[in-house]
């Protein structure tokens, strides 16, 4: 919501670029470790964001450096986003409409696919940005 207020608004910045999906993956991470007393296998899920996002944040400190130019997030990055958010809620709601154990870990099984398509389609992207310059 806060990025279509900036876009209708003309008040995109860099900073709310950098900070607008770290805010993202703080308030999924605090989400997240709040399903792995159930679901101990979110563990793995956690792990993978990490990664995703420190090679997010090395490949988009490069291109700083290189062009001064902080990209946006991608529509597979808010694709990830949005199906993780939806996981989480549906986890959270879970004991009122009894959401099966393997129904759970089959959908935090799709974000973890979510999460690897998303760092491979960044790296692509990434990649053609470094090859362009």
């Amino acid at each position: 919501l806060d990025g279509v207020i900036a876009r209708k608004f003309n008040m995109i910045t860099d900073w709310g670029k950098f900070i607008d999906p770290v805010a993202d993956k703080l308030t999924q991470l605090a989400l997240l470790v709040c399903v792995v007393p159930k679901y101990p296998l979110t563990l793995v899920l956690i792990g993978s964001m990490l990664v995703k996002d420190l090679l997010l944040f090395l490949w988009g400190l490069k291109e700083f450096n290189h062009s001064e130019n902080v990209n946006s997030s991608r529509w597979f990055g808010k694709a990830c986003t949005v199906f993780i958010y939806a996981v989480l809620i549906l986890l959270f709601i879970a004991p009122v409409i009894n959401l099966s154990y393997n129904l759970g870990y089959t959908l935090l099984a799709l974000a973890q696919l979510f999460v690897i398509v998303s760092t491979v389609l960044y790296g692509k992207f990434y990649h053609k940005l470094y090859k362009k310059n």
